[in-house]
This record gives C-alpha cells, sequence and structure tokens, in this order.
C-alpha cells in the first residue's frame, strides 16, 4: 500500500507542477497578446482616422478592438496567476508527503501503523 502510495504521490507532485507551469505560460501569452493587439488597434484607428475610405482598414480594426476586449476579460475571469499559485503550493504539499513516504519506505523501521496513519491523515 504505502508503495502505491508513494507512487500516486510521485504522480500528484509532478502534475501540479505541470499546471502550474502551464498556467503562467497562458498568463504571459494572453498579456503579450492584449498588448499587441492594443498597439496594432491603436495603430489602425489612427491609419483609418487618416483615410476613412478604406472600409476593410475598419472592419479589421474593429475585430481586433473585440480581440484585445475578450482577452483581458480572459485575464480577469481565468486569473492564471492565482491558479498557478494554487498548484505550486499543491505540488509542495505533494512534495512533503511524498518525502515523508520516500523515508518510511527507505528505511523499515519507520514503517509502523502510527507513521502510516500519520501519512493517510496527511494525505486524504
Amino acid at each position: 500500500m504505502i508503495t502505491e502510495w508513494a507512487e500516486g504521490l510521485r504522480v500528484l507532485h509532478v502534475a501540479h507542477n505541470i499546471a502550474a507551469e502551464r498556467f503562467e505560460r497562458w498568463d504571459q501569452v494572453t498579456s503579450i497578446s492584449a498588448a499587441a493587439l492594443s498597439t496594432v488597434v491603436g495603430t489602425a484607428i489612427f491609419a483609418t482616422l487618416a483615410d476613412s475610405s478604406q472600409t476593410a482598414l475598419g472592419l479589421i480594426t474593429g475585430t481586433l478592438s473585440l480581440a484585445v476586449a475578450a482577452l483581458s476579460t480572459a485575464q480577469l475571469i481565468w486569473n492564471y496567476p492565482q491558479l498557478a499559485a494554487q498548484h505550486r503550493a499543491a505540488a509542495v504539499r505533494y512534495v512533503t508527503v511524498r518525502r515523508q513516504v520516500d523515508m518510511m519506505l527507505a528505511d523499515s523501521s519507520r514503517l509502523t501503523d502510527d507513521s502510516v496513519n500519520a501519512v493517510s491523515t496527511t494525505w486524504g
């Protein structure tokens, strides 16, 4: 049973680290995309004001403006930095329990009913 716990804890620890990295990456992608698109929209608005006969450019500008608004809203709703922090904290909790289990497996004298119950309580 304790060997299965060790493997489960390893998987959870790695999974939460991967999730944290993904959320941090998505935060960067949405932030950079929103900044780049807002720059393009600002420039395009000035270009359409200078030559109002270009309807296609106005349509593109409007579409980009909506994309910027959507990305900005997504950043607020999804809150990637907070999700990344939560996964990092979970990974730290799992690695702590994982180390306890690894120590029990390495030294069988530590493998008592009390220590197994303590790990079970901490993990579960």
